[in-house]
């Protein structure tokens, strides 16, 4: 391919009509440019582990399907809004959008899971290792309890 690395992502989703692309690499780049509204892009930069896995794909692909989930909860009206939120309808989070925020959650939460599973585990790691690390991983990019917000690295996107 001749498209340059940081621009496949954005011409993949401009030319399948808007579909969210999440391209993992070093930093994971996420675009979605819908015909009918302005192109999202952004780059996660989380850091992860030092060490790529068989499998942590398989925890990126569920994490981003929680995401999905907890998003098609929201547009249902199954959780509860703040009208005041930024960045909102009236506190509703526009339902094109919800893809994109839920690749670029899945790929916060994997990278950072993956980052402390490398820091107990090393280049032993393997993707049970990553498991019983998604809470911790989770809380700590998100926050505690219900809501699981307000910290800063949410805040960035």
């Amino acid at each position: 391919p001749s498209t340059p690395p940081d621009e496949r992502a954005r011409k993949v989703s401009e030319k399948l009509r808007g579909i969210t692309v999440l391209q993992k690499g070093p930093s994971d780049l996420i675009a979605s440019h819908p015909p009918s509204s302005d192109p999202l892009l952004t780059e996660v930069d989380t850091p992860g582990g030092l060490k790529r896995c068989g499998g942590q794909g398989d925890i990126l692909s569920g994490a981003v399907a929680a995401f999905l989930a907890w998003g098609k909860c929201h547009e249902t009206g199954a959780f509860e809004v703040d009208k005041n939120t930024p960045d909102t309808e009236n506190g509703k989070i526009p339902v094109s959008r919800i893809p994109f925020l839920a690749a670029a959650g899945g790929a916060m939460l994997t990278r950072a899971t993956s980052n402390i599973g490398f820091g107990k585990h090393g280049r032993a790691l393997v993707t049970e290792n990553l498991i019983p690390e998604l809470g911790g991983a989770f809380e700590k990019l998100f926050g505690k309890g219900e809501r699981g917000s307000g910290r800063e690295e949410a805040a960035k996107l």
